[in-house]
């Protein structure tokens, strides 16, 4: 009994789109992934996990519609705190990951003017991002960031784990 629990639980951390999903409240047809990039290591789970889709049209209308009845999701301007961790003094976005083949990856989620985002704080499973804002540490932390562009129909969807 105890081998099946720790296979289940191995199963289901290998994959966290059933996660994602939940999390932010809409699904994405891995069909529309433009950008795949997975870091994170076996052991401690420390990595980076950054995903584009570009969705057609209709897909993109139906999730901004998705999007607009969520309470986790908030229109830009981003929040200062999360601005300036992707953008400002923290950066977080301007390393160059490798991945297990070795190729670097940029992590890049444009400044928009229209669309929508969603934060979660991962280590303590909220979506208040003023409790992750006062107790961060830039050496540990874990946290997803989904980014929708509603002009260009494209979907930012990025984990960190330190």
């Amino acid at each position: 009994m105890l081998s099946l629990m720790l296979l289940t639980s191995c199963r289901s951390s290998e994959n966290p789109e059933p996660e994602r999903t939940d999390r932010l409240g809409i699904e994405l047809l891995v069909s529309s992934r433009t950008i795949h990039f997975d870091s994170h290591d076996n052991f401690f789970g420390e990595g980076e996990l950054y995903e584009v889709y570009k969705l057609e049209r209709y897909m993109g209308v139906h999730i901004a519609e998705e999007i607009s009845g969520n309470e986790n999701w908030h229109t830009f301007p981003m929040d200062d705190f999360i601005s300036s961790l992707i953008y400002g003094a923290d950066n977080i976005t301007s390393s160059f990951p490798t991945d297990k083949s070795g190729k670097t990856y940029d992590i890049i989620i444009p400044q928009l003017k229209h669309g929508y985002y969603c934060f979660y704080d991962k280590r303590v499973r909220s979506y208040e991002l003023q409790n992750f804002a006062s107790s961060y540490n830039e050496f540990d932390y874990g946290f997803c960031l989904a980014v929708f562009d509603i002009d260009n129909y494209t979907f930012y969807y990025l984990e960190m784990d330190r």
